[in-house]
C-alpha cells in the first residue's frame, strides 16, 4: 500500500508514525498490509524569520524581529 501526506498551506510534513514509533520521514510511504494498523502523518507549522533594520541616518528604532508562524 502506498500513502502520501499532503500538508495544508502553512504546514510542512514531518514524519509517519505507527504505534508511537517513527517509520518514515518521506512524504510518500510504502508498506505491506498484514494486520490492522494505525498510521499517523505528522505535520508542523511553518516558521518564518523576520529581520528588521533601522537606517541610522533616518533616526528611529525598530522592534519585532524573530521567528513567526505562518499568517
Amino acid at each position: 500500500m502506498r500513502v502520501a501526506a499532503i500538508p495544508h498551506e502553512g504546514y510542512y510534513f514531518v514524519s509517519w508514525t505507527r504505534d508511537g514509533y517513527e517509520v518514515s520521514t518521506e512524504q510518500e510511504y510504502f508498506f505491506i498490509i498484514s494486520s490492522t494498523k494505525t498510521l499517523q502523518a505528522n505535520f508542523a507549522p511553518m516558521r518564518h524569520r523576520l529581520n528588521l533594520l533601522a537606517l541610522l541616518s533616518e533616526g528611529g528604532v525598530v522592534r519585532g524581529s524573530g521567528a513567526y508562524g505562518q499568517g
